[in-house]
């Protein structure tokens, strides 16, 4: 029996020594044809072996083979403090990363040459008149299942960005983003399902639908967002007629019901996105340890929505809703004074919380701003079960998020008009008015916040929902997919040897010298036609046809323009 074992285990050996020097051989192989390969800090992947390309969307998941019980912030507090920070000889702590958060791209692979890429899609399209050129590149979708949403997502999804203000850029390389700086030559060699984002300001997005908008001649989407304005806003509200816009995804929706020529076309052609968490203040780096050592699950579990209903008659307002927000705004310090008017520098509000380095946050006067992690070991230390969340300089905010992943029940603001859309449906919130008034003035107190939550838990909609679904919405991979869809770019969706997913971005760039980014606020860019010039907006009524590509670009084109032969209405109409 020893002699078998021996032997087997000397067999095994010599397998994985082979095995070794053979992928050695296959890379240096590789390597030399010339195949490049651009893994961007991503996960490891086989590259190099046979496989098949398919267009199925269906995501893959890995799952634990055991679950383990659902633990709070607070609980695992100590755990992620040591996995985010590095101790020095002197005993002080620093942080292992200084950037708060990090874009989707910086996670991902990228891919343009493989055995299981379709070597049909591998073409690089120029117009030398232009000076201008796109390629599809394969880039991996696994990353985005456990990237929580932030406002940066707009720029992670898009082909193409418009942006405003250079000093918006992040002074590290954990936000670098797959999309390029839109140039006017490029207009010419935009592919259908282009998806451009524009920061939401209003000289973007002037310059876009006067300059740039008359230039495109294929279908494309549209991402609004990276700022607090509102979506789609007064100005693009006005486009959504455009016969080649496939969708507007906008942060902070609102939209102007006056207008009724618009307002079916808001219902097929406009798509609210959560805003998210921020990408400059380090609340996803905290947020995604957590959710990692949960293994990601949802907190809002059937057995917690019964046991939140069980615990209704013993709702009270300084116990069960938390209220920590920065007081800039105008309205927020109206709302401050009605709910912690009563409360001191230490307040403790809640009984239960016992956490002496800081006491309670909740309705607690600072002094100094509190850290995210104190914030979040408060709102889980004790037993909220809701949250405030008040609109600040946009409607929709951080906190929001920040709840809905701590397992809370965030309490939003409608009084201003603004509606969540069905951007979290299936995500428990009470949307209810804070004001008595539509210019709040005049804030609701406790009483009448504690009628709309007894209502809102006794309701059908929160009873029967479930909320597995909502969930998904709080991870990039339900944005891209929405945008994907929207674009009919999900047909696109491959395969490697290995399972994991990869769409087809479409990289463009310029021919010959480099030129530097356009940011709208720099004085030669973004320039808009002299107000004497009348608008032409014949583009507005007419689905314009891009130029007869040469035989040579043809197979490239075919293969993205096959798409949309009898299968989109909307780009025609």
């Amino acid at each position: 029996m020893r002699s078998t074992s021996l032997s087997k285990l000397a067999g095994a050996t010599m397998a994985l020594a082979l095995g070794i020097v053979i992928t050695f051989q296959l890379f240096v192989s590789m390597h030399h044809c010339g195949l490049p390969i651009h893994p961007i800090n991503g996960p490891s992947s086989s590259f190099f072996t046979t496989g098949r390309a398919t267009t199925s969307a269906t995501s893959t998941t890995s799952t634990s083979a055991s679950i383990l019980p659902l633990r709070r912030y607070f609980e695992v507090g100590a755990e992620i403090q040591d996995k985010l920070t590095l101790m020095s000889p002197s005993g002080k702590r620093f942080m292992k990363q200084a950037a708060s958060s990090s874009s989707a791209f910086n996670l991902a692979t990228q891919v343009q040459h493989a055995p299981w890429f379709p070597k049909a899609w591998y073409r690089q399209l120029c117009r030398k008149a232009s000076g201008c050129c796109v390629e599809m590149v394969a880039t991996s979708l696994t990353q985005d299942q456990h990237k929580i949403v932030n406002t940066g997502d707009g720029k992670d999804v898009a082909d193409l960005l418009l942006e405003f203000d250079r000093r918006h850029q992040s002074p590290t390389n954990f936000l670098q983003y797959h999309a390029t700086s839109l140039h006017p030559e490029m207009m010419s060699c935009l592919v259908p399902g282009t998806v451009i984002f524009l920061e939401n300001i209003d000289k973007n997005i002037l310059y876009f639908w006067k300059v740039l908008r008359p230039q495109i001649k294929v279908p494309y989407a549209l991402i609004l967002s990276g700022t607090d304005n509102d979506t789609p806003g007064l100005v693009s509200q006005q486009y959504l007629k455009d016969p080649l816009l496939l969708k507007l995804f906008g942060t902070n929706p609102k939209f102007d019901n006056s207008d009724n020529d618009n307002n079916d076309l808001h219902k097929t052609k406009y798509q609210a996105i959560p805003t998210g968490l921020s990408r400059w203040i380090p609340q996803e780096k905290y947020l995604t340890e957590y959710l990692a050592l949960n293994q990601y699950q949802n907190p809002f579990s059937s057995k917690w929505k019964q046991q939140l209903v069980n615990d209704l008659h013993s709702f009270n307002f300084d116990e069960h809703v938390f209220v920590h927000f920065g007081r800039r705004v105008y309205q927020r310090q109206r709302i401050w004074a009605v709910l912690c008017g009563n409360t001191t520098t230490a307040a403790t509000a809640n009984n239960n919380h016992n956490n002496t380095s800081t006491g309670s946050l909740s309705c607690h006067d600072e002094t100094t701003k509190s850290k995210v992690h104190d914030i979040y070991s408060s709102m889980t230390l004790g037993n909220y079960k809701f949250g405030i969340s008040p609109p600040g300089k946009g409607w929709d905010c951080y906190r929001t998020y920040e709840f809905l992943l701590l397992g809370i029940i965030p309490i939003i603001d409608n009084t201003g008009g603004h509606s969540t859309a069905d951007m979290l449906e299936g995500l428990p919130y009470l949307h209810m008015p804070m004001f008595h008034d539509q210019h709040q003035r005049n804030p609701k107190d406790k009483e009448h916040y504690m009628e709309a939550i007894q209502h809102y838990l006794q309701s059908d909609s929160f009873r029967n929902a479930n909320f597995e679904e909502g969930w998904k919405k709080l991870f990039l991979q339900y944005t891209r997919r929405q945008v994907l869809a929207a674009t009919q770019r999900d047909r696109e969706i491959i395969r490697d040897d290995q399972g994991n997913e990869y769409y087809m971005a479409y990289k463009y760039s310029l021919m010959g010298k480099k030129k530097k980014d356009i940011y709208c606020t720099d004085e030669d860019s973004c320039l808009l036609p002299a107000e004497e010039e009348r608008e032409d907006l014949a583009w507005m009524h007419t689905t314009q046809k891009q130029p007869a590509w040469t035989a040579k670009e043809k197979t490239f084109y075919s293969t993205i323009e096959n798409r949309w032969k009898g299968n989109n209405n909307q780009a025609s109409e």
